[in-house]
């Protein structure tokens, strides 16, 4: 092992061995692999040529393990080393069953010859073979060539690698034990490793390590973190991002499900951070809001494939709103001093209800009315109680949140009114008008911009009996003027807002009822024309209408539509 320092002796030691190759001379080749004898690494590579036919019986072992080396060092240099003896070696090695051969055999061939390289794989493991450790382990994580993720194996194998000092291993192993889902975490010695891999210049492990450190600070011994932000600063790509928010490993996996559109790559990403959240240290509300994030997108996976599924897991997941408790805390308020009111978590509560109408009027707009509609039914006295409470405390503290009590109060009484005036919607497609109007009713204290639409709707479909013309026109119009327009597409079972009214306008004067001044196939027309500007799936019908209408009377009519466009009923 002196040898090596000194040149002439080692000069003398290659001559020894061209005379006579033994395996003894392990340690020279060895060096090699390490970098060292880079001058007289050709000389020592022409040794392997000379084969090992004159060697003792008492070298067997070192014989296989230097042509296990000699494929390494034909991997590592390709232009100095012999491809095809390279092969042969560790084909020779593989089967005498030396470690190192075995794994490089089962790496090379695990897509060809899976059963066989899985088993030469654990073979090698077990004779604690670095390499074999490594790959194994990452396969344990990765779940590739055939592999079910096991999470207690993986830590198993890249425990013994990165006792090797494998980097790749300690980063993985650093991961593993900060984001498991299967098997408990240790941020402690999740630290340690990612450390240990940092300082060994492996950027993710770096940038793991410092979310570890913001995370969770008592873990972090001060002088390793300073060591750490140093080694940041000088990795461009990595100081770039020190000071960005930091995001837990369930949401990650969330974002990485959101992100792609492959279903099953979804539903499992989904699955991994509904498992990673549980292993997180929160509890109580915040547990909740986080669940309810990705039960979000799981509904939303589920209504795109089999929407029939997704209302009772809807149902479920009101429970997670927990709307009931939250409106007795904030009417406390108003009855006893003293009740803390945790403002935050409300703001928290309208996202995910905000969050739960959005998929409920995805399934409306599908047609997937029954149970959508009992469920909303049931629940929106719960949720009128929980809107007027928010609008009682936010005006009790103007100045609590920072946002604008009027707008914030608009905002809440054009969620509520939405509710009611969808279930409108439904009720009057299923000719339940009595109900209908009970909703309408409902819906009226909100001031909702297509509310009048909706009422002005009811009115024209209602029975001869029921009706009114006079304020189903008058609504219409209004409508017509002011509210915004909605693509109806997206909206169902809401109707689509300003086309909407002039289209039921112009129904109205071809029936003869509207107010006489409006009668005949010049406003008919004129209405139609309005309606198309706004929705042009009507056009059809305006073409329909083109054809029975004079020519000089429809260009009169266009000009009127379009004076009433840029200026409503003025």
């Amino acid at each position: 092992y002196q040898i090596t320092v000194d040149e002439n002796s080692l000069l003398a030691l290659i001559k020894n061995a061209s005379k006579r190759w033994i395996p003894s001379h392990l340690a020279l080749v060895k060096g090699v692999m390490k970098g060292n004898f880079k001058k007289h690494r050709k000389e020592i590579f022409q040794l392997f040529n000379l084969g090992f036919n004159g060697a003792q019986n008492e070298f067997y072992k070192d014989i296989n393990e230097l042509k296990a080396f000699y494929y390494r060092y034909w991997q590592r240099y390709p232009y100095e080393a012999d491809k095809e003896l390279a092969f042969k070696y560790l084909n020779e090695a593989r089967k005498a069953q030396q470690p190192m051969a075995m794994t490089d055999w089962a790496i090379i061939n695990l897509d060809n010859q899976n059963e066989q390289a899985h088993k030469l794989l654990k073979l090698a493991a077990q004779a604690q073979e670095p390499t074999a450790n490594a790959f194994l382990g990452s396969l344990y994580l990765s779940t590739d060539s055939g592999f079910t993720r096991n999470e207690a194996q993986a830590l198993k194998h890249l425990r013994a690698a990165c006792s090797s000092k494998i980097v790749t291993s300690c980063y993985q192993l650093g991961t593993l034990l900060s984001e498991s889902y299967d098997i408990p975490r240790n941020l402690n010695t999740a630290f340690k490793h990612l450390s240990y891999a940092a300082f060994n210049k492996h950027a993710n492990a770096l940038e793991k390590a410092l979310n570890l450190a913001r995370l969770h600070p008592s873990i972090v011994v001060p002088s390793t973190l300073k060591k750490l932000q140093k080694i940041a600063r000088q990795i461009e790509s990595t100081s770039s991002n020190i000071d960005a928010p930091v995001k837990r490993p369930w949401q990650v996996l969330l974002d990485r499900s959101m992100k792609t559109d492959d279903q099953s790559e979804k539903s499992k990403l989904l699955d991994l951070s509904r498992k990673s959240l549980l292993n997180e240290p929160v509890e109580g509300f915040e547990l909740n809001y986080n669940q309810h994030q990705i039960e979000h997108e799981s509904f939303k996976l589920q209504i795109s494939s089999n929407p029939f599924d997704t209302l009772d897991q809807m149902k479920s997941s009101w429970e997670l709103l927990q709307i009931s408790q939250a409106t007795k805390t904030l009417k406390n308020f108003f009855l006893f001093d003293g009740i803390k009111v945790n403002w935050g978590n409300n703001l928290k509560r309208l996202e995910r209800l905000e969050r739960s109408l959005e998929l409920h009027y995805r399934l409306q707009s599908m047609r997937i009315y029954e149970d959508s509609y009992e469920f909303w039914k049931t629940n929106f006295d719960a949720i009128d109680e929980y809107f007027s409470s928010l609008i009682s405390y936010k005006r009790a503290h103007k100045n609590l949140t920072g946002l604008s009590s009027d707008k914030f109060e608009t905002t809440l009484r054009h969620r509520r009114a939405e509710i009611a005036l969808r279930l409108a919607s439904i009720d009057h497609e299923l000719g339940h008008l009595e109900a209908c109007k009970q909703w309408v009713a409902k819906a009226k204290k909100d001031n909702h911009p297509i509310h009048q639409l909706v009422q002005g709707r009811m009115l024209v479909s209602a029975e001869v009996n029921l009706r009114n013309d006079t304020l189903a026109w008058q609504l219409l119009i209004d409508s017509a003027g002011t509210s915004p327009h909605i693509d109806s597409q997206s909206s169902l079972p809401l109707p689509g807002g300003k086309a909407e009214s002039l289209l039921l306008l112009s129904k109205m004067v071809a029936n003869r009822r509207s107010p006489k001044k409006y009668w005949g196939k010049k406003h008919e027309y004129m209405f139609l024309k309005a309606a198309c500007y706004f929705q042009p799936r009507y056009k059809h019908l305006l073409t329909k209408l083109g054809k029975q209408i004079d020519p000089r009377l429809a260009l009169q009519a266009e000009k009127l539509a379009y004076r009433w466009i840029k200026n409503g009923d003025k």
